[in-house]
């Protein structure tokens, strides 16, 4: 469903026509800018999923309440890529929705596997402050709540973190359900992947661990330490991401 919304900017008063997509996701953020004077009028908007409604925020514009004939017309959706800005030339009527566009271009399993990629990042950013506490609670040698922690995010049974190998195992799983399995799921499901691993020379790797250790700057903790902070930059922006993300699952 594509909701129709019209906005006036503040500081030249043009209005623009904001076709939203209404899809799945909660929320999602809307980056858009004036087409006559050029000021950002990028917002959010907040979708109703349990109970429908739809609410809007943008910045240096205001919501009409009534219809005015716009002087731009621009898409927006939280899950697909869309078209750009235009100056209204009564062709709306003929523009294809992003959902339909998109859709078309992804296999059934494609869109349904892309469906499940986004629903398990939303997943993951919901319980991000419970796996940054066992991140940093690892990271600082803490031990005495790490495996409080972890109790949270994971079941005794499941991982039990009898020993040290047990305990960076649940660490990792936080890496690999949170963030790999949405983003490259595709690792996953090639064993070879995991196969060849298994095949490195242990000696050899031996020497390269201790080669990193050995030089400050880049030493394994401080690789670690950065992939820490990508993930966690990564998810306070990943909503903005999405509609590129849904590319990968292009035919």
């Amino acid at each position: 469903m594509v909701h129709n919304s019209f906005i006036k900017c503040r500081v030249c008063n043009s209005i623009t026509r904001v076709r939203l997509q209404v899809g799945w996701l909660e929320q999602h953020p809307i980056v858009i800018s004036c087409g006559k004077c050029g000021v950002s009028l990028s917002g959010k908007v907040d979708i109703g999923q349990m109970q429908p409604g739809l609410r809007f925020e943008f910045e240096n514009a205001d919501i009409l309440n009534n219809y005015e004939k716009p002087d731009y017309i621009i898409e927006c959706s939280g899950e697909f890529p869309t078209s750009k800005q235009y100056v209204d030339d009564q062709s709306i009527g003929n523009v294809i929705t992003p959902f339909i566009m998109n859709v078309s271009r992804m296999s059934d399993i494609g869109y349904e596997r892309f469906s499940k990629s986004v629903q398990a990042l939303i997943r993951t950013a919901n319980r991000w402050n419970n796996f940054k506490r066992v991140i940093d609670l690892a990271q600082n040698g803490n031990r005495e709540y790490l495996l409080q922690e972890i109790r949270k995010v994971f079941p005794e049974n499941i991982m039990p973190c009898r020993n040290e190998f047990e305990i960076m195992r649940a660490i990792h799983m936080i890496e690999v359900h949170g963030f790999l399995s949405p983003l490259r799921g595709d690792l996953l499901e090639d064993l070879s992947f995991s196969s060849d691993i298994l095949k490195l020379n242990i000696k050899e790797l031996t020497k390269l661990i201790d080669y990193l250790n050995t030089h400050d700057g880049y030493g394994l903790s401080d690789l670690q330490a950065l992939i820490y902070k990508v993930l966690d930059a990564f998810i306070k922006i990943y909503q903005s991401l999405i509609p590129a993300f849904s590319m990968q699952f292009y035919q």
